[in-house]
């Protein structure tokens, strides 16, 4: 079979020249012929057609440039503002400083001394006796609770060791 004895190409018309529906359905009649030429409105005049996408071009660049002005000054007046928003805080704080770790525990001692103070005045110890509460395990308070006195910690003895 040669390039030759292929079937000639379908056009896709008839000898009516209408359109054959290629599923064999009915033909239909040719569509206009699309215009090459631009439509223009009746009684525009051509340079007036050129010119307006030109003309509206040149609006827009000149609305976006004016836009990235306004845009580029608001910016920096937010900028500076920033700034003295910054220093005003900086301000308020050296106002009011944080107490030093050294400072607090000067207070913390000082009270201490006091308490300890106003102890030997009133004829007490300065350090106040420590009661042994015993064991306040879970367990043991439960057991307590029920009346029983265990002789030994319910608590394991790997966690009595760690104390």
């Amino acid at each position: 079979m040669s390039i030759h004895d292929d079937p000639p190409e379908h056009t896709g018309t008839t000898t009516s020249g209408a359109l054959a529906d290629p599923k064999g359905g009915r033909a239909t009649t040719p569509a206009a012929p699309v215009p090459t030429e631009a439509v223009k409105k009746p009684g525009s005049h051509p340079k007036v057609a050129i010119q307006r996408p030109k003309r509206e071009l040149a609006e827009a660049q000149a609305a976006l440039a004016s836009g990235r002005v306004e845009l580029l000054a608001a910016t920096s007046d937010h900028h500076a503002k920033e700034l003295g928003l910054n220093e005003a805080t900086a301000n308020f704080l050296r106002l009011y400083p944080s107490p030093s770790s050294e400072s607090v525990v000067r207070e913390h001692l000082a009270k201490d001394a006091a308490e300890r103070l106003k102890r030997v005045q009133a004829g007490l110890p300065a350090n106040p006796a420590t009661v042994y509460q015993g064991d306040q395990s879970p367990l043991s308070l439960a057991a307590l609770a029920r009346g029983h006195r265990p002789s030994t910690s319910l608590r394991s003895t790997t966690i009595r060791r760690r104390i």
